[in-house]
């Protein structure tokens, strides 16, 4: 914590009385690091609105990479610490309103109107979080290889245009 409070230009005791531990303070950096993920898709996808399924499907997976590759090793520290911290339950809002998102432009999208919109949301953003999750923890070089983009690219445009049934 002091650390951090001289990193932040504040001191010690101030820091205390908005987090009690160093875990809140991880555990807040999380939070905020995936919202601003999120509110970056929202701009992304309204940019994108119009744009072809291929696009669109780049958007929907590279975005949320593209924000963990700003700083890789802060997010490979959070995402392996979040377990021991509890961070998953405060994760927790943030994911859903991501996936309020994605069903909110799959149901606006009569080229989507194929998926059910809270399936696809759930599919789309557990799969992409899980992979780049796993990049993280199990095989950080992957983080950055163009080939992850392409194949999360290629799973996300896949499942949004697969035909049901």
């Amino acid at each position: 914590i002091v650390d951090i409070a001289e990193r932040a230009g504040v001191s010690p005791g101030s820091l205390y009385q908005y987090f009690p531990n160093l875990a809140s303070v991880v555990a807040s950096l999380h939070v905020s690091l995936i919202e601003a993920s999120t509110a970056d898709l929202t701009d992304n996808l309204l940019e994108f609105r119009e744009a072809p399924l291929e696009d669109v499907a780049a958007v929907i997976a590279l975005v949320p990479l593209r924000n963990v590759r700003d700083d890789v090793e802060v997010h490979r520290v959070l995402a392996l610490a979040a377990p021991r911290l509890g961070t998953e339950r405060k994760l927790a809002p943030v994911f859903e309103r991501e996936r309020t998102l994605l069903r909110s432009f799959v149901a606006a999208r009569s080229d989507l109107d194929h998926l059910d919109p809270e399936s696809a949301a759930f599919v789309v953003t557990s799969a992409g979080r899980g992979c780049i999750d796993s990049a993280l923890t199990e095989a950080p070089s992957r983080s950055d290889s163009p080939e992850l983009d392409l194949l999360l690219t290629s799973l996300v445009q896949r499942y949004l245009a697969r035909p049901t049934g």
